[in-house]
């Protein structure tokens, strides 16, 4: 019980520092942070697939709401939980992931968060962004904005990974 009361904390938090903090920084013009999505990289290994894809849905539709934007962000996030569902198996070390851990630096190293933060966030700001533009016509810029974009939000979700020194499980 005191754990999801820790993910409902970090839930808030997060979605009030994105819609209070991040959503008003851009660097040139079209680089933002979306460090919301840490809330989906830490849910723990064993919950199950389809409480990951309320618990996105329910991310993104917050930060749409409180930031006035119709459903890019449920979109990403919802996109992102379901990247995670195909992507953990796929990463997953020979005798499987403990159920109750949740992924971090502390858990599994270095290089496996690196490369589990880095499919994810690109898979998010790659949605996040073509949704908001909805079109191809400007491909390059879009495609530059996500990744510029998607290095400035892995920056801050290994801030927060050196930053968190307690476990959520």
């Amino acid at each position: 019980m005191a754990r999801w009361f820790k993910y409902l904390i970090l839930f808030g938090v997060l979605v009030a520092l994105q819609v209070l903090v991040f959503g008003h920084l851009q660097f040139r013009g079209s680089i933002n942070a979306f460090p919301y999505i840490y809330f989906i990289l830490v849910l723990p290994f064993g919950i199950q697939g389809r409480n990951v894809l309320i618990l996105s849905a329910l991310i993104g539709l917050l930060v749409d709401f409180l930031s006035g934007t119709m459903g890019v962000h449920m979109a990403a996030s919802v996109a992102a939980g379901f990247f995670r569902l195909i992507l953990l198996p796929a990463l997953a070390p020979q005798g499987d992931y403990d159920s109750v851990a949740v992924p971090s630096v502390r858990n599994n190293g270095w290089a496996w968060f690196l490369r589990y933060a880095v499919f994810m966030v690109l898979v998010h700001h790659l949605i996040l962004f073509w949704v908001e533009a909805f079109s191809f016509s400007n491909f390059g810029i879009t495609l530059l904005n996500a990744l510029f974009s998607s290095l400035f939000t892995i920056l801050i979700i290994l801030l927060f990974q050196l930053s968190i020194r307690k476990e959520l499980s």
